[in-house]
């Protein structure tokens, strides 16, 4: 899931990069620059929303490890008893 996450995460920053790095082309380039690529903007929109989704899954799947931890903990201790 981790790597899922960090795949998407780099996927949107470079999408996000390349779309920047044209703007700034064509500005230094004295070319006219293309109307803005909606299939690209929602290429990125996606991509940051699946990463959102997986760091929610990733921070659940945490505090659920947390809690299994401090269970196996408590049912040590009473097996001790």
């Amino acid at each position: 899931m981790r790597v899922e996450r960090d795949t998407a995460v780099v996927r949107a920053d470079r999408a996000a990069f390349d779309a920047g790095f044209e703007r700034d082309w064509s500005a230094a380039s004295g070319q006219p620059r293309a109307a803005c690529d909606p299939n690209a903007a929602a290429e990125i929109a996606r991509l940051r929303k699946r990463a959102n989704e997986l760091e929610v899954r990733l921070a659940g799947s945490t505090a659920e490890l947390e809690q299994d931890a401090a269970t196996l903990r408590n049912l040590m201790v009473e097996e001790k008893r």
